[in-house]
């Protein structure tokens, strides 16, 4: 049975770090479903609006030819992009390590339990160090 893997960021000028996480998360499974911010939830979360428009930054994704599916998340059923993708694996960003218990017990609140939340490995964090949109907090989008 193939293993579903999902990611979720915002993806605002994609780079080679975005690429290498991109790449890790794929290695985990079959089908890589990346979940890209909606510009709403960015400006919520952050107080101000990414450079490239959430169009953009999926299209971006889509030239990389990494992931099977490219979708935004949902502005209101936070739960919903689980039930329609149902996946096996989610892959976090390095930076994100402090929220894999946070993660499972939000999840777990959502009805599921079958998922294995992971943490890429940092691809040159010296060049490409977490972006002011990795704050570290639980926003699935």
């Amino acid at each position: 049975m193939a293993k579903k893997v999902m990611v979720f960021g915002t993806f605002d000028g994609l780079h080679d770090g975005h690429r290498d996480f991109l790449r890790q998360a794929k290695q985990e499974g079959d089908h890589l479903v990346v979940v890209v911010s909606r510009d709403a939830t960015v400006a919520h979360v952050y107080g101000k609006t990414p450079a490239h428009d959430e169009i953009e930054r999926i299209s971006m994704i889509l030239s990389e030819g990494i992931a099977q599916d490219v979708v935004m998340g949902h502005l209101n059923d936070k739960c919903q992009v689980f039930k329609d993708h149902n996946p096996d694996i989610v892959v976090l960003g390095f930076s994100q390590e402090a929220l894999v218990a946070e993660l499972n017990q939000k999840l777990k609140s959502f009805g599921i339990d079958h998922v294995d939340v992971q943490v890429a490995r940092p691809h040159k964090p010296e060049i490409y160090p977490p972006s002011e949109f990795d704050k570290i907090e639980i926003h699935v989008n």
